[in-house]
C-alpha cells in the first residue's frame, strides 16, 4: 500500500466494496493488507465495511507467503492414487 501525507495507506475502495458484498451475503472473508514501519492506521479510520473484521497485517513476502498458506490449506484437495 503506498501512504497518503499524513501518514495513513491509501485504501482501495473498490475491494473494501466487495470485502462488504461478502460479509452482507455471509461468505468467509479474510482481509489481509501490507503494513509498513510508518503505516500509522488504527481500526476506527478504516472504511465502515471492515471495521469490525480483525485484519490480518504482513510486513514482508515471507509473511504473506505464510497467511496466504494458512487461510489456503483448509480447501486445498489430496489426490491419492488408486
Amino acid at each position: 500500500m503506498s501512504q497518503t501525507k499524513s501518514g495513513l495507506p491509501d485504501i482501495n475502495e473498490n475491494a473494501c466494496i466487495e470485502a462488504g458484498i461478502a460479509m452482507g451475503a455471509g461468505r468467509q472473508l479474510s482481509i489481509i493488507a501490507r503494513r509498513g514501519e510508518q503505516d500509522a492506521w488504527k481500526l476506527d479510520e478504516l472504511p465502515f465495511m471492515i471495521r469490525h473484521n480483525t485484519i490480518e497485517t504482513y510486513a514482508d513476502d515471507q509473511h504473506l507467503i505464510g497467511l496466504v498458506h494458512r487461510y489456503a490449506r483448509p480447501f486445498r484437495r489430496r489426490i491419492i492414487a488408486a
